[in-house]
């Protein structure tokens, strides 16, 4: 699979990388927390592709990483806790 094709399916499928206005927690899943890896392949250093972007995946990780914290803390499992001390 290619990259690019790699990453969009990663985007797609991925319930943490989509907009939302409510926190999906009912569709997260322990393995959504490893497919991030996949878009690291794909970064062109320049301000519009590398600054930019950043800047949105910062705040879309606080948003993200609060909902996975608020997972652990009521629906926990052996998953969950290993992908957590993964990431």
């Amino acid at each position: 699979m290619a990259a690019s094709a790699a990453v969009d399916e990663t985007f797609n499928s991925n319930p943490l990388l989509q907009d939302f206005d409510f926190p999906p927690i009912d569709v997260v899943e322990a393995k959504h927390e490893g497919g991030l890896e996949q878009l690291e392949c794909t970064v062109e250093p320049s301000w519009p592709k590398l600054v930019e972007p950043l800047e949105k995946i910062a705040d879309r990780l606080s948003v993200v990483w609060g909902i996975v914290n608020h997972l652990k803390s009521i629906k926990d499992s052996p998953e969950l806790r290993s992908a957590i001390e993964e990431i």
